[in-house]
Formats: C-alpha cells, sequence, structure tokens
C-alpha cells in the first residue's frame, strides 16, 4: 500500500476532493473480505482535546479503515433528527450538493440517496443505502446501514461508491451531551489514486465532525423529542 504522504493542490481541488467522506455517512458493517491490521497500529491524523481521527491500514488493499471521535453538547434525539434532516444535509456534509428519502421503510429504518460533485474529469458519486437505527439497554444508538442495488437509479455521469464497512456509535454522557464514534472503510470507486482518496478523506473527516460540532448543539431539532429514545437525565435513564 502506498503510504499517506504530505501533498499540495489547487484550493479548487481540495474543496473538490472534499466530498470523499461525505461517501461515508449514514452506514454500517456488512460482511467483508477487508481485514484490518492489529489495534495498536491505529496512527493519530489529528486530534484536540474534544476531537480525534485515526487511522490503520488494511492488509492486502490499498484501503484504509478510519476512526474518528468527538464530544458534542446534543441530546439523542436530536442527534438523529439532525442527522435524518435531508435539506440540511449539504450544510454540514462536505461537498453533498443534495440528500432525500426515496422510501420510508418504518420508524426507524429508510433508504437513503445522496449525490456528491466531482470535480474535473472525475464523475459524480452517489450513494443509495438502506439505513436503520437503534437504541441498546446502555442508551447508546447504533446507525447502520446497507448498501442499496439502484443501479437504475443513476445516470450516466454518477458512480455508485460501495461502503464497505461503517458504524455511527453514539453515547450519552450527562444530559444533554453525546461521545460520538464512527469508524469505516468505503471504496469511493473510479481511478482515482487511493494515496489521494485516503489523505483527503481524513481531511475531511476531520472537517464534518467539526461541522457537526458547531452546528448540531444550535439546531432547532434540539427541542424535539423522538418518541421511541429514552434520554439520559441525572446520571440515569429517562423512562
Amino acid at each position: 500500500m502506498l503510504p499517506i504522504k504530505r501533498f499540495y493542490l489547487p484550493f479548487k481541488l481540495k474543496l473538490k476532493v472534499s466530498w470523499l467522506f461525505s461517501l461515508f455517512i449514514f452506514s454500517l458493517p456488512q460482511s467483508f473480505a477487508y481485514q484490518s491490521t492489529n489495534e495498536s497500529d491505529w496512527k493519530i491524523s489529528k486530534e484536540s482535546n474534544v476531537t480525534s481521527v485515526e487511522y490503520r491500514n488494511i492488509l492486502n488493499s490499498d484501503l484504509i479503515e478510519i476512526k474518528a471521535k468527538t464530544y458534542i453538547d446534543s441530546t439523542l434525539s436530536g442527534f438523529l433528527l439532525f442527522m435524518q434532516d435531508t435539506k440540511n444535509i449539504a450544510l454540514w456534509l462536505d461537498n453533498a450538493t443534495e440528500s432525500k428519502i426515496i422510501k420510508k421503510i418504518d420508524k426507524t429504518k429508510s433508504i437513503l440517496q445522496t449525490k456528491f460533485s466531482g470535480f474535473w474529469l472525475v464523475a459524480n458519486r452517489i450513494m443509495i443505502i438502506e439505513s436503520h437505527y437503534w437504541q441498546n439497554p446502555d442508551l447508546s444508538i447504533e446507525i447502520t446501514s446497507k448498501n442499496t442495488k439502484s443501479n437504475d437509479m443513476l445516470d450516466s455521469k454518477e458512480i455508485l461508491i460501495d461502503v464497505i464497512s461503517a458504524n455511527w456509535m453514539i453515547k450519552p454522557t450527562s444530559k444533554n451531551k453525546i461521545e460520538v464514534n464512527y469508524q469505516f472503510i468505503v471504496d469511493a470507486k473510479g481511478d482515482l489514486p487511493h494515496w489521494l482518496v485516503n489523505s483527503m478523506a481524513l481531511k475531511s473527516t476531520w472537517k464534518t465532525l467539526e461541522n457537526l460540532r458547531k452546528q448540531l448543539p444550535l439546531s432547532a431539532w434540539q427541542a424535539k423529542a423522538l418518541s421511541n429514545i429514552k434520554e439520559f437525565v441525572n446520571n440515569s435513564p429517562k423512562d
């Protein structure tokens, strides 16, 4: 695998390549042949006192696995409703151009389509997934999804990306405060060099988490509640 290296790109190219992290949102683990190296092989890409982004190589592949963590002032319902607000996704998800729910299966499951702009001769990308979330007994929330075969929904200038593995885990740490964890492997497809994809994905992961930290606490969704979600209140679940 080519090492992740420092490189410099024209400003416009940096903005356009940033959509690569956007391909990873709302997705979760499936069966796949990729194997990561050991837990001790995680390398820090960037960190602050509240946010960290790490990566590790995938055996026999040019792809990398990325994991990120940050802390945000938010309710659990506020986080879920914010993520499901498709009209707002393009404002915080790096280089997303539009998003919509194709089909609402039930309260916790839906089919979601998100489009991302390409650059120069690189085709636009599209992600079509079936997304599902649930709350665990410890009040943590997981968001899972799987690729949906929908080539008939693509035009000739779009590439359907492949989410190989991904997992959101949202943990309440105290009242109206959450820990957000995200871990993923994705193949953006096409002919982009993996060293470029990997480097920009790390940068874009950081940018998207920072967008979440700025926008989520101020969202109007913080005043809303989901009837099927229990909140953390005074160090104990709300019945």
